[in-house]
């Protein structure tokens, strides 16, 4: 058996490279704009300096003040920002048939056998990956929902709230396990806090799920009686104050308490600023607003990404230019309308609106992703999990079947969380 495990390694390493696969799909689009920079634990976190105030010695002296007393120097103070890089694992496998034929057919056969394999645990791992650098934590989780509707004691309908509903999280995750969390209190919504998603219903914002009678759908509908709940995926919190996951962009621009080590409360420039659109559509005069909340507080002046979700994108697109462009010399028989990225020029210079299938339709972030954020950890998403190096096939413990497991170590942090703001209440048409 050690030989299958040993010629699976091999074959995995000629068909897809001697080393970690790091194929980043198209969505990861906060990954892609953060480059990953693997750091080096200092005792059991990741520290960097950051400063949070200026230096406030400043003297003003009048024209022929002569000779006077400077004011005392007042040092600007730095901090360490201290950094955990929290881990997700991804498990496939593949039952000992499918890997005996794939051995016995060589390279090509082992890539028939595999390719959807990997490519699917890839997928899965960068999008689970990708909502927790956007949404992480967040006080709102993957969603709120609405209400619901039984269709019988282990199975409901629930109905997401337009404003929190982001298609893109929600993509291909029928079977995905969910936890449900009170938004009053952040308690568990029940004690049997595991509901598996059986249909997705796009057009509606309809999720439906299924659980335990009693201590779940039951307990989940006295939940929502008196109060909205969140979803959240199973695992990545545990207990009313306890999370495991990633901390995404959300958390750290709505920040008000202490995160990474550093308090919000004693230095403002650790918190970033909230813009309501007040209920109505984007428009560029409102994006331009926002940003200048970021401008005013954190100083932002240089190019920085609005992360908005696509039916936000359409709308501004639609009022822009009567969707005119410039053809770039192609035919004129040719007609050309819309956008396909929209740049405007701020109050901080270039601002770049980059529609994201994972932003809240009722949400929009202003980040300087690619100066002002770091990812950090130790690993990247790679099937070479610690400790084994060059191995990559595990026997299943009571199954006839091998084991891949895709393994990261990460997290995003923001070194001035003031240079950013977030957009709420918008209601797209």
């Amino acid at each position: 058996m050690s030989n299958t495990v040993s010629t699976l390694d091999g074959l995995f390493k000629v068909v897809y490279g001697d080393g970690p696969v790091n194929a980043i799909p198209e969505i990861s689009i906060v990954q892609k704009k953060i480059p990953f920079q693997s750091a080096e634990r200092i005792g059991k976190t990741y520290n960097f300096p950051v400063i949070l105030t200026s230096e406030a010695g400043v003297t003003y002296l009048a024209a022929g003040a002569g000779i006077q007393t400077l004011e005392n120097a007042v040092a600007a103070q730095l901090k360490e920002a201290s950094v955990d890089a929290n881990q997700i694992i991804i498990r496939g496998q593949m039952d000992y048939e499918a890997a005996a034929k794939a051995i016995a057919g060589g390279k090509a056969s082992f890539k028939n056998a595999s390719e959807l394999l990997v490519q699917n645990l890839m997928e899965t791992g960068s999008r689970r990956l990708e909502s927790a650098f956007i949404y992480g934590q967040s006080a709102t989780g993957l969603g709120t929902i609405d209400s619901s509707s039984n269709t019988n004691t282990t199975t409901t309908v629930v109905t997401m709230l337009a404003t929190g509903w982001a298609p893109g999280i929600w993509a291909g995750a029928e079977n995905a396990l969910l936890a449900a969390w009170k938004v009053s209190d952040d308690a568990a919504a029940a004690t049997t806090n595991s509901f598996k998603i059986t249909a997705i219903d796009f057009a509606a914002r309809k999720i439906t799920v299924t659980g335990t009678a009693t201590t779940g759908i039951g307990e989940l509908d006295t939940s929502l009686s008196s109060g909205d709940c969140y979803f959240t995926w199973k695992g990545a919190k545990t207990a009313t104050t306890t999370w495991v996951e990633p901390i995404g962009i959300d958390k750290i621009v709505t920040n008000t308490g202490t995160l990474f080590g550093i308090s919000a409360t004693t230095y403002s420039l650790w918190g970033g600023s909230s813009f309501s659109f007040g209920s109505a559509a984007a428009t560029t005069a409102k994006i331009l607003n926002m940003v200048g909340m970021a401008v005013s507080k954190g100083g932002l002046m240089e190019e920085a990404d609005v992360l908005l979700s696509p039916k936000t994108f359409m709308n501004l697109s639609g009022t822009m230019t009567d969707l005119r462009r410039q053809n770039g010399g192609q035919s004129e028989s040719k007609g050309i309308a819309g956008f396909e990225s929209i740049q405007l020029m701020g109050p901080n210079g270039k601002l770049n609106l980059v529609p994201h299938p994972m932003i809240k339709e009722g949400e929009m972030f202003c980040v300087p992703l690619t100066k002002r954020f770091k990812r950090i950890g130790t690993q990247e998403f790679s099937f070479e999990t610690p400790g084994r190096k060059g191995e990559l096939f595990l026997h299943v413990s009571d199954k006839n079947a091998y084991e891949l497991r895709l393994y990261c170590s990460q997290q995003i942090v923001c070194t001035a969380p003031a240079k950013c703001v977030k957009g709420t209440a918008i209601t797209n048409t």
